[in-house]
């Protein structure tokens, strides 16, 4: 009996470190929204959420999205309509995501590396400053994280659909997953000899890993067909 017990103490641990993690940021939902997500992504998750469920990129103003993918804004829009779109919600749809990650985490790591290995790890995300700033914020980082660390996984158990999914997830609620791509390319390249790929199976095989970025390279065309540019502007001004 006490052996039965024992062996659920890692999740019992888990579970009161996300109970002190929801307790800790409760009180800071109610805040205004700051920085990055005030004037980019909060704003336009409340706009999309008053107005049209999209993801083309003229469903809000091009100032206002900044030529970014619309999948975030859209999920958090699509949610707020139904909790409500103030403030409040939107910072509990953040949360939401965050503790989401943890399970994922602590799923992944108790089931594949070894007993108290997820919540030691989830102990070690939960602490970090970055994370806990973040955790309440409507921002995309978090939320991107989780769809690069399900396409990793996947890719690494050949579950070529399900890495497709979460991939191309992944880089349309924002374009810096494409660095996934070039990661997991690079590791097929360097690995093909130990592998034993010929030339067309590694072809192949790098067909299929950046084939997700077809969704991505599909919004870039119908963002050059309705702004005139591939890119926002003032990033494309930026470069030297």
């Amino acid at each position: 009996m006490r052996r039965k017990i024992s062996n659920h103490f890692p999740l019992l641990f888990f579970l009161l470190s996300v109970f002190l993690l929801l307790m800790y940021k409760w009180p800071h939902l109610s805040l205004p929204f700051f920085q990055d997500e005030a004037w980019v992504y909060g704003k336009a998750v409340r706009m999309m959420a008053d107005k049209n469920l999209s993801l083309l990129p003229n469903a809000l103003d091009d100032e206002l999205v900044r030529g970014h993918p619309l999948l975030f804004h859209f999920i958090f829009a699509a949610i707020l309509k139904v909790l409500g779109n103030s403030v409040f919600n939107a910072h509990l749809i953040a949360l939401g995501v965050s503790v989401s990650f943890l399970f994922l985490l602590f799923y992944y790591f108790e089931t594949r590396v070894g007993r108290w290995s997820g919540w030691v790890l989830t102990s070690l995300v939960m602490i970090q400053p970055v994370f806990l700033a973040q955790c309440g914020l409507v921002l995309p980082e978090i939320l991107l994280t989780s769809l690069v660390f399900l396409s990793i996984w996947f890719f690494s158990e050949g579950r070529f659909r399900l890495y497709f999914f979460t991939a191309a997830c992944a880089v349309l609620v924002k374009e810096s997953a494409v660095v996934l791509f070039v990661a997991l390319s690079l590791f097929r390249l360097f690995n093909h000899k130990k592998l034993g790929s010929n030339f067309s199976s590694l072809s192949l095989h790098l067909f299929r890993i950046n084939l997700p970025l077809v969704p991505w390279l599909m919004y870039l065309m119908v963002y050059k067909m309705q702004t005139g540019n591939f890119f926002f502007h003032e990033h494309i001004e930026a470069l030297s």
